[in-house]
């Protein structure tokens, strides 16, 4: 999949230094909370989670690079949202890449994916209560506020959104 700027890609072990390299980055996980303070360990097993729901069919993971030159941008993904049976989009970005517009930019893409290919209705976002940034990316891209709960043994609430798709497949459904 591509977009004007980004190829994305499956997710494989081969991206894994990279992605380790991003999770190591100040503030990366400073809204994710379940994702904080992990081992090296640990995190390869999350991400051989992700490649197991890939080749399971349950879920997407994609790898986001830079057009031409390849360079890693982030991660995005489309799958279950934890303790329910709701599908969510969602991105992560190397802090270098953070205002710049890709997060909108490839969550399009997947959006748009995700209605056309895989079939869906209604997508959410997913996001800690206090991240400003994603919720005006979920604005823009359309989506209207669902419902705030906790999720887990989260500490911070959490706000779901929701994208309801037109019935049009053959048009863009997003703003």
């Amino acid at each position: 999949m591509e977009t004007e700027r980004t190829k994305l890609s499956t997710i494989t072990r081969q991206d894994f230094d990279e992605i380790l390299e991003m999770y190591a980055e100040p503030d990366t996980f400073k809204y994710i909370e379940p994702a904080q303070n992990k081992t090296r360990e640990e995190y390869i097993d999350f991400l051989l989670s992700r490649i197991e729901q890939v080749d399971m069919g349950v879920g997407y993971h994609w790898v986001v690079r830079e057009k031409g030159n390849s360079n890693f941008i982030g991660l995005m993904n489309l799958n279950m949202i934890r303790e329910s049976d709701k599908i969510q989009v969602g991105f992560q970005l190397k802090r270098a890449y953070w205002g710049q517009g890709y997060a909108t930019e490839i969550t399009r893409a997947v959006m748009d994916f995700g209605i056309k290919e895989a079939g869906l209705r209604v997508i959410y976002g997913v996001f800690d209560k206090r991240n400003i940034a994603s919720r005006k990316i979920f604005v823009k891209l359309g989506f209207e506020y669902d419902e705030t709960k906790t999720i887990g043994n989260e500490e911070s609430p959490v706000e779901i959104w929701k994208y309801i798709a037109l019935h049009n497949r053959d048009k863009k459904v997003y703003a």
